[in-house]
């Protein structure tokens, strides 16, 4: 079902149903309110009849000549004693003889119909001949009255049907008006679905703060895809640049060995290990391309536990430091310490950040741990080459690096830092990088107060 014809439909119905039941509140009261009316005026009639009739001589004449003189223009007065007999009745039409009701101890009063007549009726209990106990029963007909409810009736359904259709029209009128905005949108977003683009829309003049609030969301994903795209297709010819050089390699000495591979062992062996080589650097770039795939899979609790920090950084210091065959240095104050955080990932990053320091630097790395401001600050610290200024914003990126040549030269991919940045994110880590050329890098982690569980 269209949203128009839901709106139309439901406002409708609501508005209906609504006003169907004010104004079968309005026949009810006003119907019971006249009846309330008619019965209170033949209460104060019977009021007058009771006092007469205690004034008379009790004689059956002069009972008689009450009633007669009370009696209404159109209706009826029984006398009915307690074996439900008539006693006397005195009515102005012969139909209106069967008006008779059963003896009642109590005062009461009705509304009830005989035939095509409707009557109000108000029976008491008085003192007739003899002291005897009866029931006076005055009868008035309200036929006038009754047409005056069919009338009310009649006019309130005729006036919901037409509010109904009153408020369907203007229903499609400013159900139109309203959607019209919305239909303008579908059909640029139609448009630019069919361009296949990532066009941004202008907001519609004249519309609803929820309208300008979809344009702007509509834009701001629109933003954020063709950012995507480029970072992928960025991705993808970084990708293939990186893949281009080791596989022309490959492709050269794979060429070379089919001609002199046979006659000449030195080129053997020297297309062999450059073969190796390069096949190496693919794999390596592979499986960090793969890794940084991983990563957008991955949810940022996912494999969260607490650990022993200080002796996880230990065994990774001991584990570099053979296998680099370097020194590095460890140095902290605090005897014990536990974070929350995924293990295996903080362990893949500190590992290229120390890697990093090794790679760039041929003095001691020094590796520090200390607490600020009920924070951790874990810092790697090296006395490399450094790196320039104005490429300190740029070291994350996918694939950038600072010297392409010394990087070939040390195997980088120009992917450990943006992995480190993922892993960072991802475990809610601080970083910040300071460095100067010829004087070495220093890189700061923040592990945040929520994740330290147990500090010494």
């Amino acid at each position: 079902m269209k949203l128009r014809t839901k709106i139309q439909l439901y406002t409708t119905v609501m508005i209906v149903l609504t006003l169907i039941v004010v104004n079968i509140f309005v026949y009810i009261s006003f119907k019971n309110n006249a009846i309330r009316s008619e019965v209170h005026q033949l209460e104060n009639r019977a009021i007058n009849i009771i006092k007469e009739l205690e004034k008379s001589n009790k004689t059956k004449r002069d009972n008689e000549e009450i009633i007669v003189n009370h009696l209404l223009s159109d209706g009826s007065v029984t006398v009915v004693d307690k074996s439900n007999k008539r006693k006397l009745q005195i009515m102005t039409k012969q139909q209106y003889r069967n008006l008779i009701e059963n003896y009642k101890e109590k005062q009461t009063d009705k509304y009830i119909t005989r035939g095509d007549h409707h009557f109000v009726m108000v029976s008491v209990p008085v003192l007739w001949e003899d002291k005897e106990t009866v029931n006076l029963q005055i009868y008035e007909n309200i036929d006038m009255k009754h047409e005056s409810f069919e009338n009310l009736k009649w006019i309130l359904i005729g006036s919901t049907i037409m509010v109904t259709i009153i408020t369907f029209i203007l229903n499609m009128i400013i159900t139109h008006s309203i959607l019209k905005p919305i239909h303008l949108l579908i059909n640029k977003m139609s448009k630019i679905h069919k361009t296949k683009g990532y066009e941004k829309i202008e907001s519609v003049e004249n519309t609803s703060k929820e309208l300008d609030d979809l344009t702007d969301t509509f834009n701001l994903m629109m933003k954020r895809l063709s950012e995507q795209e480029e970072k992928e297709q960025s991705f993808i010819a970084n990708a293939s640049h990186e893949l281009k050089t080791p596989i022309t390699v490959i492709k050269s000495y794979s060429e070379m060995l089919k001609r002199f591979g046979k006659t000449k062992p030195e080129v053997l062996e020297e297309g062999l290990d450059a073969i190796h080589e390069e096949a190496k650097r693919m794999s390596y770039l592979a499986s960090q391309m793969l890794q940084i795939t991983s990563f957008h899979d991955q949810s940022k609790n996912e494999e969260v536990r607490s650990f022993e920090l200080i002796n996880v950084l230990q065994r990774i210091v001991k584990k570099l430091s053979v296998t680099h065959q370097r020194n590095i240095e460890f140095k902290t104050h605090i005897k014990s310490l536990n974070a929350k955080l995924n293990q295996e990932q903080f362990i893949q990053l500190i590992t290229i950040f120390i890697d990093n320091a090794i790679k760039y630097s041929d003095k001691d790395v020094v590796i520090s741990l200390n607490q600020r401001n009920k924070n951790v600050i874990l810092q790697i610290e090296d006395k490399g080459i450094g790196i320039p200024a104005e490429s300190l914003d740029k070291i994350f990126n996918r694939f950038y690096r600072v010297d392409k040549a010394r990087t070939r030269k040390t195997g980088g991919s120009g992917l450990g830092l943006y992995i480190a940045k993922e892993i960072a994110q991802t475990n809610d880590i601080g970083i910040d990088v300071q460095s100067e050329l010829s004087q070495g890098t220093t890189v700061k982690l923040t592990i945040k107060e929520q994740y330290i569980e147990i500090f010494n």
